[in-house]
């Protein structure tokens, strides 16, 4: 999902997106729509297998796993 489209999906909730990285952006409209805030947060097991943010999760997951091993590759943490 691409931060536009987050931008989109946050205006209606009443947050202001303004400055809020992709993460934290997920982060609040998961608290706003009363559901966890897990984002990026699983380890090895995703239970949520019906989250509109899934693949952002499992992009961030990997980020952090290559920063675990000590992989650079030029890409930020969602893969662009």
């Amino acid at each position: 999902m691409t931060v536009n489209e987050l931008r989109v999906m946050a205006k209606p909730l009443g947050i202001k997106p303004v400055g809020l990285r992709k993460a934290e952006l997920i982060k609040s409209i998961q608290r706003a729509e009363r559901n966890f805030d897990c984002s990026g947060t699983a380890i090895d097991y995703r239970d949520q297998l019906h989250c509109l943010f899934r693949d952002d999760c499992i992009g961030i997951q990997s980020w952090i796993a290559s920063l675990k091993r000590g992989v650079r590759h030029g890409k930020d943490f969602l893969g662009r």
